[in-house]
């Protein structure tokens, strides 16, 4: 079996966090992703870029809106009793 050079010969998109690459790129600049990764090194490397995404519970929600709306409303009352 002969061993073939992999070469690029145009730009390229990384699979992995849709970057784009130089030709003269083998790795993506942004993830470090190959450009001739197989689809396990790809999700490895989409997966490591994801970031934690806020999530509040319901539970704190309301009770963030509950003191926000009594905090609102007591101050709201004391400006009415200073005028």
């Amino acid at each position: 079996m002969t061993s073939k050079k992999l070469t690029i010969t145009y730009d390229w998109v990384c699979h992995a966090c849709a970057a784009e690459n130089s030709k003269l790129l083998r790795q993506c600049h942004a993830c470090g992703c190959s450009a001739f990764a197989d689809v396990r090194e790809m999700e490895n490397h989409a997966h490591a870029l994801r970031k934690p995404v806020f999530s509040l519970a319901r539970e704190q929600a309301i009770r963030v809106l509950f003191w926000a709306a009594l905090i609102g409303i007591a101050a709201f009352l004391k400006f009415i009793a200073g005028a």
